[in-house]
């Protein structure tokens, strides 16, 4: 395969919702069935995304057509699937697990059984002896175990956010790895609990307040922190003082308080900062926005 000729494209496993970069020396549209590597072995996947050239130094695998044959030895694996769902679930019965089974599942290039479950939240469970039954039973499959977080959960079952746009965890780049997202992003963000559900489908933080966490961060430098005093040059030449409340870096305003408790927004473009030293002086001239 030339190296001029090879493109890279995301192919989405429809059983964990995982994506893998796969290469091809043909141009594939969305939705186009592969076969490529995947965390079970060779398997069906579907393409997801457009080709792409820069992919640094992320591991791929190659994807070859899927045949007639293939699509038949899916539709018999499929089959076999569900006439060994009884025996895995009575199994779980015997060996008295917190399991609870979600799919099964055959790669149409591995001799094996994937079985997707979950377990109660921190409980740990050894599984062992009930792999040891399951591979005399399920013979000549042998049987590999693969457990869903709630991160996972989505990706096998959900396609859109509340938003309306494909999951984050779905959509090409996201696999398996998740940007740890912290209180401190939605209070720089002035994200409130009250104003909307912060939980995705996952029940863990949304995404997508990462997305401009650092944006947020470059700018709110160039503003005073809240609680930081403002002096203000009023008309007549006199000084008082006010005390940063909030801070809109959309609106680019700041909400100011007086000793009174009383509050007025004012634009951020008209603070000075007269010191940079720590700590640092703010000033605002009150008649510099009628100018």
């Amino acid at each position: 395969m030339s190296e001029e000729n090879i493109r890279y494209y995301y192919a989405n496993h429809s059983f964990t919702g995982d994506n893998y970069l796969v290469s091809s020396s043909h141009s594939l549209r969305s939705g186009t069935l592969v076969k490529c590597n995947t965390d079970f072995g060779v398997d069906i996947c579907s393409i997801t995304t457009p080709f792409f050239i820069d992919i640094g130094d992320k591991k791929y695998s190659h994807a070859t057509t899927v045949t007639d044959e293939d699509k038949k030895i899916a539709e018999n694996n499929k089959k076999k699937c569900e006439e060994i769902m009884p025996i895995i679930l009575s199994a779980i019965k015997d060996e008295k697990l917190p399991i609870k089974l979600i799919d099964t599942h055959i790669p149409v290039a591995t001799c094996k059984v994937v079985i997707l479950y979950t377990v109660p939240q921190n409980k740990h469970v050894d599984f062992r002896n009930l792999v040891k039954v399951l591979n005399e039973k399920l013979l000549p499959f042998r049987v590999q175990m693969h457990q869903l977080t709630d991160r996972n959960m989505p990706r096998c079952f959900c396609d859109m956010g509340v938003c309306g746009r494909p999951l984050c965890c779905k959509s090409k780049g996201f696999n398996k790895v998740y940007k740890y997202i912290s209180h401190k992003m939605m209070k720089e963000q002035n994200i409130k609990q009250d104003e909307f559900k912060l939980q995705g489908c996952c029940d863990n933080f949304k995404c997508c307040i990462a997305y401009e966490s650092a944006y947020y961060e470059e700018e709110l430098a160039m503003y005073p922190q809240v609680k930081t005093p403002v002096y203000i040059k009023a008309k007549d030449g006199t000084e008082t003082v006010e005390w940063v409340k909030e801070i809109n870096v959309i609106a680019q305003t700041v909400l100011l308080e007086n000793a009174e408790h009383v509050r007025r927004t004012i634009d951020a473009a008209y603070l000075i900062e007269w010191d940079a030293k720590s700590p640092s002086r703010w000033i605002y001239q009150e008649d510099e926005e009628d100018n």
